[in-house]
């Protein structure tokens, strides 16, 4: 592959880290985990929300996603990455962006399942109608990817994917 680095992208929920652990495995590429090591060197995510603000935050993954440039790697995003600091046209320049797609129903879904996702500050005590804002709000960010795979596909099917936008280029990778 060409360019050696892919980023998922895509909404909570989505199974970028699940998916981010099978592709990396499989190319037998690094991977990435923005929001493990963002926890890891600075502490839970809704703590640096509460303590230092989502503006600080969004510095701290953008400058992370940016820093990450020896490939070849796998980076699975948070959640936000793509809609903030201009980190959709870094991606975009720099890699392969796969945008992991699922339907509100399921997001609304794994939000509700995941104890842990819906504790985070952008999801507290949201109702079911501003989760579905947030939704809808992100999802042109992510459109922009290279590539869009459903979430519930195999991990097979992306890396078919990934490698016929390899080698053909823009226009004909989208699963839709």
């Amino acid at each position: 592959m060409k360019k050696k680095r892919i980023y998922l992208v895509g909404f909570m929920g989505a199974g970028k880290s699940t998916l981010g652990k099978q592709l990396s495995k499989e190319l037998k590429w690094r991977l990435y985990d923005t929001d493990e090591i963002i926890v890891g060197n600075y502490g839970p995510i809704g703590e640096i929300f509460s303590t230092q603000g989502e503006a600080y935050f969004r510095d701290i993954e953008s400058k992370l996603v940016r820093s990450l440039v020896n490939p070849p790697f796998v980076m699975a995003t948070g959640g936000g990455t793509a809609c903030f600091k201009n980190n959709m046209d870094f991606m975009l320049e720099h890699g392969t962006v796969v945008f992991l797609k699922i339907s509100k129903e399921l997001f609304l879904y794994r939000l509700k399942k995941d104890p842990a996702i819906i504790q985070r500050p952008l999801l507290k005590k949201k109702t079911d109608k501003e989760l579905i804002e947030l939704y809808e709000s992100r999802l042109h960010h992510y459109q922009r990817a290279h590539i869009t795979h459903d979430a519930m596909e195999q991990t097979d099917l992306l890396i078919e994917k990934i490698r016929f936008y390899e080698h053909k280029g823009r226009g004909a990778e989208s699963s839709e």
